[in-house]
């Protein structure tokens, strides 16, 4: 939701208006090639760092070897997830800025989140899960960016209220657990049963963004000025929404299955 810096009021000029509609068309491919530039390229990173790691830890030599990976893989981790951090700040200040190319920090962007998703290898789900996973979150992604992308009202008032559910979720949850670890009563299953209730609020929260975030690449394309690294800032924004959805369903579709 960060479409700040790119002007939604310019008047159209006459002459302009048959462009427009071309320039929409190319315009959503553009975002949607450069996401799926980003898909794969997560993807691979993903199999690879599960592959050598995974790989390591379980042929080595002996349990200082093995411990010496995990900690390795852990240290990966870590350092993928700070460099998530940084990249997903230093995005959108590169935009305003407006100077240089945004390729580097988006491909940086999706090999460190591939590096992050790893663990979902690691952990051992299963890829008819995964692969469950993925169609669920490709068809309800589609569907809610194309209902905000032909939406005729801007419905952004609706990210605010998803924010303040999503919070009072959250806290709310927090609450359960501590409550739970304090008086004991919190099981394996009342756990799980939590983190089930917990993603599937975030699931409709980010339905919710990808319908607004569908809405706002529908302005933005039909401007016909956008920049190129306003194209990989629209595809990082669904990237990242993406990823988000899918993370989810997967925890939902792995907890479900073994409860």
């Amino acid at each position: 939701m960060a479409y700040a810096q790119f002007r939604e009021d310019r008047p159209y000029e006459p002459d302009q208006q048959p462009a427009e509609v071309n320039v929409t068309g190319k315009g959503l491919a553009r975002i949607y090639g450069y996401m799926g530039i980003a898909l794969l390229i997560t993807a691979a990173v993903a199999l690879l760092t599960a592959w050598i790691f995974s790989g390591r830890i379980n042929s080595a030599s002996s349990l200082q070897v093995a411990d010496a990976w995990v900690v390795g893989y852990f240290a990966t981790l870590i350092t993928s997830g700070i460099a998530v951090l940084i990249l997903g700040i230093w995005l959108p200040v590169r935009l305003a800025r407006g100077k240089r190319s945004l390729w580097v920090p988006y491909i940086l962007y999706s090999i460190f989140m591939g590096a992050l998703l790893s663990v979902v290898l690691i952990a051992g789900i299963s890829w008819t899960i995964i692969g469950e996973a993925f169609a669920i979150s490709a068809a309800a992604f589609l569907i809610m960016f194309f209902i905000g992308y032909f939406a005729k009202k801007d419905f952004t008032l609706g990210a605010y209220i998803a924010i303040g559910v999503l919070s009072m979720a959250a806290l709310l949850i927090v609450f359960w657990i501590i409550f739970g670890l304090l008086t004991g009563g919190l099981s394996n299953l009342g756990a799980y049963r939590l983190d089930i209730i917990y993603s599937v609020i975030v699931c409709v929260i980010m339905l919710i963004f990808i319908a607004i975030d569908g809405f706002r690449v529908k302005k933005i394309a039909a401007q016909g000025n956008a920049s190129n690294n306003m194209y990989l800032y629209c595809a990082y924004v669904m990237y990242s929404d993406f990823i988000t959805l899918l993370l989810r369903v997967i925890i939902i579709l792995a907890r479900t299955q073994r409860n």
